[in-house]
């Protein structure tokens, strides 16, 4: 760490993974840790789309959002920590639209952690890591995406109650 997580996508959308020759105004889709950034918005290390949303695209749509929701970035780095979560939106999506996000580590090294997919709705895992596992196909309708570095910390899972008690003497000292 610090990292950067490099996105692309073929299908109903287009999105160069390596524009080549980037001139002005060519964006590249990145979510990751830099030292120096800080949650929220940050203008230098957070590139944000011209205009806010949740204005309904017109056309499949990738783009990352902050806490509350609303704004739309290209790029969302964090400050270094030992577990980040990134929010992403993948909107404008119609029936018989097929979206194949692809992603890549572009630099940085993840310091033996994981990063994963899960579906920002259900908390279901999508990919389980993206290292091992570099796309996920978004078909027909919105989607809602979280990216997950780090340890996961799961809500701990109620049990069955048991108590057992020894037989005594009906006087205890």
């Amino acid at each position: 760490m610090p990292f950067a997580l490099r996105f692309g996508a073929t299908g109903s959308m287009t999105i160069e993974m390596d524009p080549a020759n980037a001139p002005y105004g060519v964006t590249v889709y990145e979510v990751g840790c830099a030292v120096g950034a800080t949650d929220g918005v940050d203008i230098y290390y957070d590139i944000p789309f011209p205009i806010e949303y949740p204005v309904e695209p017109t056309e499949p749509l990738l783009y990352f959002t902050d806490a509350a929701g609303t704004t739309g970035y290209t790029q969302d780095f964090r400050a270094p920590a030992a577990a980040v979560t990134w929010r992403a939106q993948v909107r404008g999506m119609e029936s018989g639209d097929v979206v194949n996000l692809q992603w890549r580590l572009q630099s940085g090294s993840l310091d033996g952690q994981n990063l994963m997919l899960v579906d920002g709705q259900t908390k279901a895992i999508l990919v389980a890591n993206m290292m091992t596992t570099t796309s996920f196909t978004v078909r027909d309708a919105n989607r809602s995406l979280l990216i997950l570095y780090g340890t996961t910390n799961h809500q701990p899972v109620a049990g069955t109650d048991q108590a057992t008690m020894l037989a005594t003497d009906p006087t205890l000292t």
